[in-house]
């Protein structure tokens, strides 16, 4: 057998044993083992249930804000992907809101 024909075998073994220690070491969620296992025997699961999240848990309405004052931070200098910090800025763009009194 050529090098070059062992090589290609060799590269070819070593792909498969690392698809196959991949499917082996594949890890799963602790709280999606424990959802799948309380499905089968009926029990309550500790997977969390976002069913309800959002503002009031969904009970309420969101309000309309179509008339209330917004403030840009972008006009109170941050720069957006200049990849150096804008707390300032921000900062700024907060004090502006409360100086206001809305």
């Amino acid at each position: 057998m050529s090098v070059k024909k062992a090589t290609f075998h060799l590269a070819i073994l070593a792909n498969f044993i690392v698809v196959a220690n991949s499917a082996v070491y594949a890890q799963i969620a602790p709280s999606w083992t424990n959802f799948v296992e309380t499905q089968k025997n009926g029990t309550e699961s500790i997977l969390s249930d976002f069913s309800f999240s959002g503002y009031h848990f969904s009970e309420k309405e969101i309000p309309n804000v179509s008339g209330y004052r917004y403030f840009n931070v972008l006009d109170y200098g941050v720069i957006p992907n200049d990849e150096k910090y804008d707390d300032e800025a921000i900062q700024a763009t907060i004090d502006a809101a409360e100086a206001t009194g809305d």
